[in-house]
């Protein structure tokens, strides 16, 4: 018996920044009557995090797909073509949609050719990248970031509020915050924090999260939406996350601390973030010392002002988002894949590059065998090279020798 069924849209997630960007575009594609599937692999993601997910997505009132089963679907939307099972899911076209702002925040990997070469279309949030994709030979189509499209910033008491937001690893603002500089930060900020959900969920980013979890006056986990955070930030300090584009989108200044600001580099590409410093327009600290005089930096009028025209250049608003998403979405639904001579020769490429790719990776595992066998010899002729040595310096040995002389001899008198 057949199973099988035919929907329209399967969109995933492995995590929750990339359903608070693309839940409007759920409701959106919902009220064009389009069938969609919200996939989470519960194989997916960190320990716990696609539980989480799941579990989060499905407190809104959608429902969550936590595997792959036997429909065919026209479009699969995904974030970045990593995630586990997302190989299984069948479909017509694959559109890559954004999780943040601006892909160029880490070039490396999310410019890498193997996170693009499979997509049939990539959706992107702003101006800088409207080409950049298209070197992939791929239909890159920007819509704006509607996120912010409507946002207002709330008044409240007290001291001004700063929003952290660090992302993991050792390029993480967190790492220079010292014991000195947060109790002065302290002093003069309501510090908030909002843990990436990879510091929320790596068991190798425990400690960064009992950190931040000290350090914040307000803590927020991975499921707090980060426009609700901006509304009430007077401030951002961040290292290499979308975050920082997401600061400038919303009109709020921002700085950055991270020990290496390139560390996202790809070839000559460096992180966007990384020109914007270079060009004077978000202020930029890679030790403890001048962190609070980066803070202060970013809210002057002169890097305020540099920041908001950033913000027009880098971001356009002047279509209806979900409009022009779907848009690209019904033009895809509309194609015959069986006719589409253009998605036949991606095809065609995407299955060569993929084959090379585990021709290469097959001939590196036989090196790494052939090296292994080279070792197992060595070790073997070590191990020949001591016991000979060692015969050699036994007492029978030196005692034999002379024997072994005269049968030398004698063989040598016989051949004659």
């Amino acid at each position: 018996m057949n199973n099988k069924k035919n929907k329209d849209v399967a969109i995933v997630f492995d995590d929750l920044t990339e359903f608070f960007v693309m839940k409007n575009a759920i409701d959106a594609m919902k009220k064009e009557h389009l069938s969609v599937d919200i996939i989470t692999p519960a194989s997916s993601g960190y320990n716990g995090l696609s539980n989480h997910t799941i579990k989060t997505i499905r407190q809104y009132g959608y429902d969550v797909l936590d595997s792959v089963n036997n429909t065919e679907y026209k479009i699969l939307l995904t974030p970045y073509p990593n995630i586990k099972d997302i190989d299984k899911v069948k479909h017509c076209y694959h559109i890559k949609y954004p999780y943040g702002p601006i892909a160029a925040s880490k070039p490396r990997p999310v410019y890498d050719v193997h996170w693009n070469i499979q997509y049939d279309a990539i959706i992107i949030f702003n101006n800088y990248e409207k080409n950049f994709f298209e070197g992939y030979g791929i239909e890159t189509r920007q819509v704006p970031y509607w996120r912010f499209l409507d946002f207002h910033k709330k008044d409240h008491a007290g001291k001004p509020n700063l929003f952290i937001a660090p992302t993991f690893g050792d390029v993480s603002c967190i790492d220079l915050l010292t014991e000195d500089n947060i109790i002065k930060l302290k002093n003069k900020y309501t510090i908030i924090i909002k843990s990436h959900h990879r510091i929320h969920f790596h068991p190798d980013e425990r400690m960064r999260f009992q950190k931040i979890k000290k350090i914040a006056d307000v803590f927020y986990d991975s499921d707090k939406p980060i426009e609700e955070i901006l509304q009430e930030s007077d401030v951002v300090l961040s290292d290499s996350s979308g975050a920082i584009f997401d600061a400038i989108c919303a009109g709020v200044p921002v700085a950055i601390a991270t020990s290496d600001i390139n560390y996202h580099q790809l070839g000559e590409f460096k992180p966007y973030q990384s020109k914007l410093v270079d060009k004077g327009v978000i202020p930029f600290s890679n030790n403890s010392e001048n962190i609070i005089e980066v803070i202060e930096l970013a809210q002057s009028q002169n890097y305020k002002a540099k920041q908001k025209e950033e913000r027009k250049n880098l971001f356009s608003f002047n279509k209806d988002p979900m409009e022009s998403f779907i848009e690209i979405i019904n033009e895809f639904m509309i194609k015959d894949y069986i006719k589409d001579e253009r998605k036949k020769l991606h095809s065609f490429l995407n299955n060569a590059f993929w084959k090379k790719v585990q021709y290469i990776k097959w001939l590196e595992e036989q090196l790494e065998n052939r090296k292994e066998e080279i070792r197992e010899l060595e070790s073997k002729v070590t191990i020949l090279e001591k016991s000979e040595k060692e015969i050699k310096n036994s007492k029978s040995w030196l005692i034999t020798k002379p024997l072994r002389y005269i049968s030398y001899r004698i063989r040598k008198l016989l051949r004659k």
